[in-house]
């Protein structure tokens, strides 16, 4: 939900900075005004907040001046609005779930953790250890590099990594696709000085 409402408020805000450049047309103008106003009454009710009347020119509906009735009628307006924006977001997000769920179903993964206390050996200067998955059949590497630094002493350069020094190899492999060979996937570790 934060990264829901932040993205509103980004929204919003560059919503704000065109209204206030006055380079729109008018049309434009009542347009992104009446967006603006429907993504912080959508925004108001997803937080719990009061929602605000307001008439057609999206000015707030002075109590004092308009009909309970009037009001009534306005405020069930609206909210029915944005529970129908509501709904067709949740139905929306439960898509998105049902086409995630299957695509993991079709996918296998494979995982390696590597924890590296200590490399032994003898050189005269600080080196760079490249560790990935390396597939030979293939003859292609099938992970992201991992780097660490050593000093000729035989420690991390960054002193604060000492024995923490892991990385999580994951491969990801779709059906009906080329498959990793498990049995000769290699794990590869090079040294650069």
């Amino acid at each position: 939900m934060f990264y829901h409402v932040r993205d509103m408020t980004y929204s919003l805000i560059e919503g704000r900075s065109q209204i206030l450049s006055g380079t729109l047309p008018k049309d434009e103008l009542t347009e992104l005004k009446s967006k603006v106003i429907a993504k912080i009454d959508y925004g108001n009710r997803i937080l719990g907040l009061d929602l605000v009347v307001r008439d057609e020119n999206g000015n707030v509906q002075d109590p004092d001046l308009t009909s309970t009735i009037s009001l009534f009628k306005a405020h069930e307006a609206v909210s029915r609005g944005i529970n129908e924006r509501i709904q067709e977001e949740k139905s929306r997000i439960h898509s998105m779930e049902v086409c995630r769920q299957s695509l993991f179903n079709s996918c296998h993964t494979y995982s390696l953790y590597v924890n590296l206390n200590n490399f032994v050996c003898n050189i005269s200067e600080d080196a760079e250890l490249l560790m990935s998955l390396y597939d030979p059949v293939q003859s292609e590497f099938i992970s992201e590099n991992f780097l660490v630094r050593w000093t000729r002493l035989g420690t991390p350069k960054e002193i604060e990594r000492v024995n923490k020094q892991g990385v999580l190899f994951t491969v990801s492999v779709r059906r009906g696709t080329p498959t990793v060979h498990s049995e000769t996937a290699r794990w590869s570790c090079d040294r650069h000085l």
